[in-house]
């Protein structure tokens, strides 16, 4: 088989030729490398390893002319604002040596900003953007499979990048009323954004959550995540499309909700230490049929002194309980550059010797 035709079995509930490895490979994971790789790209460099491609592109784009937003720089930090006609939101995102910046400073803090962030989602609107699924296509040929994804639920939008947890859970307390219907009007834009996701081409869909019960208790999600869930996977059901979401913390608590929502899989599903998730528990919850995008333990692999004796028993640990099962190897790398290319030559060899 090649990478569409063994991650494609997986996704379908079949049995493919060996356990694929689809590692999170970005540009910046290439980013120390020299030019030749850097130049060769993300798709390429994960062929000439071993792996196979599970590339990552949204649905669609988002526009909104009742928004401006402008950023500036300085000491080391980025400052966001974000202006409407009845006020504006300020951001301050602390830069990192790798990866992303940090939000330092959140935008809503005031029932006032909770205003101004319903005008922004209230002139919200979701755009098609097919050709570029069509050129990632393209681009990973057959090495693997594009997955396209969609925005976050509100709760983890809000707690994520709009409010940070204590801003959720102080206006939870204090605007409760302003704050759902706040989560009510997100959840419409989500759906309309859903809507044109599961029209697209993309066969496998994923909502990007990384929910974790740091962010939202069993309660929280029971009342307030659960529904949205639901709601875009059956958007995606009734286009025919397959249903994952990306969830990498802890979430053992969660399961038994999550497995409510009707989902085919979780992407990047994690174990301890990093989430709480043992996969064997996840095939207990979710049955023999669910889609499991694993990650192997960054301990087992990543540290300088691992030999690939030591890479080899933490894979074959894993093995042990996912063999004859949908299951797909995930190494993260995304946002952390200079890991050396024999580590991740040594898991593709590694992985051929896992064949049914």
């Amino acid at each position: 088989m090649n990478g569409r035709e063994r991650l494609t079995a997986v996704f379908q509930g079949k049995r493919p030729d060996r356990i694929p490895w689809a590692p999170l490979i970005f540009d910046d994971t290439l980013s120390l490398y020299p030019a030749r790789i850097r130049n060769a790209g993300p798709v390429e460099f994960t062929k000439v390893v071993g792996g196979d491609v599970l590339w990552r592109t949204s649905a669609c784009r988002m526009r909104n002319d009742a928004l401006k937003v402008t950023q500036r720089e300085g000491r080391g930090r980025v400052y966001v604002k974000y202006e409407t006609s009845i006020g504006s939101l300020s951001e301050i995102r602390r830069r990192t040596r790798f990866g992303a910046p940090r939000i330092e400073k959140y935008p809503v803090e005031t029932a006032n900003d909770l205003k101004v962030l319903e005008h922004i989602m209230d002139h919200q609107v979701a755009e098609p953007d097919y050709e570029g699924i069509l050129r990632a296509d393209e681009k990973v040929g057959d090495s693997g499979v594009v997955m396209v994804f969609q925005t976050t639920s509100p709760v983890q939008s809000l707690t994520q990048a709009w409010m940070g947890l204590s801003g959720f859970y102080s206006h939870l307390l204090r605007h409760r009323s302003d704050l759902e219907g706040l989560m009510d009007l997100m959840h419409e834009r989500n759906r309309e954004a859903y809507e044109l996701m599961a029209e697209s081409p993309a066969q496998v869909q994923c909502i990007v959550e990384n929910t974790d019960v740091g962010l939202a208790s069993p309660d929280t999600y029971q009342r307030y995540s659960l529904g949205h869930i639901k709601d875009y996977v059956d958007i995606m059901h009734r286009h025919g499309k397959i249903a994952m979401v990306h969830m990498c913390g802890k979430i053992n608590r969660l399961l038994p909700f999550i497995r409510q929502t009707g989902l085919e899989g979780i992407d990047c599903l994690t174990p301890s230490p990093t989430g709480d998730v043992d996969f064997r528990r996840a095939y207990e919850v979710f049955g023999e049929k669910f889609v499991v995008h694993g990650i192997l333990n960054p301990t087992k692999w990543m540290p300088p002194d691992r030999t690939p004796e030591e890479i080899e028993a933490g894979i074959d640990e894993i093995a042990e309980g996912v063999l004859d099962r949908p299951f797909i190897l995930c190494t993260a790398a995304d946002g952390i550059p200079g890991i050396p290319v024999e580590r991740f030559r040594a898991i593709g060899r590694i992985m051929r010797k896992f064949a049914s």
